[in-house]
């Protein structure tokens, strides 16, 4: 699988860069591709998630970040689930680390984790400040 980075121009996707078009170009002529859109993630994005996680915490939360954090993805519905040889079914959290996750899939999962913290009572623990950027982000990514 080669992976290259794009642009939308239009109704064509065209090189990101340089580099880009040279691994373009490397690709064979006249041959159907069949080509997987993901969004390049955002680290500002993902900062700010666990800076709220953090901020709850030192606000007074019960528990750590990582419990917090693991807690947001299965309440968010970012899990797999497994059936154990009993029949029973579990579910555990999995990751939004950059590879596991486009930046559509974190956009979703953010606003699932905000109505979470919401719904739950988290919501007061986190700083007026980063209630504000997350209210402000949810308006961006609409």
């Amino acid at each position: 699988m080669t992976e290259i980075l794009m642009k939308r121009v239009g109704y064509t996707l065209r090189p990101w860069d340089d580099m880009a078009e040279e691994d373009m170009m490397a690709l064979p002529d006249d041959c159907a591709l069949m080509i997987k859109v993901t969004r390049k993630r955002s680290l500002p994005h993902h900062r700010l998630y666990f800076q709220c996680l953090r901020s709850m915490i030192k606000a007074g939360a019960p528990g750590s970040d990582a419990d917090l954090h693991s807690a947001t993805k299965i309440k968010s519905g970012l899990v797999s689930v497994c059936q154990l040889p009993s029949g029973e079914y579990m579910a555990f959290p999995d990751s939004i680390a950059f590879d596991k996750l486009d930046q559509s899939g974190f956009n979703d999962f953010f606003k699932r984790a905000v109505t979470f913290w919401q719904e739950s009572g988290l919501w007061k623990w986190l700083s007026p400040d980063l209630q504000e950027k997350v209210f402000h982000d949810q308006r961006e990514a609409a």
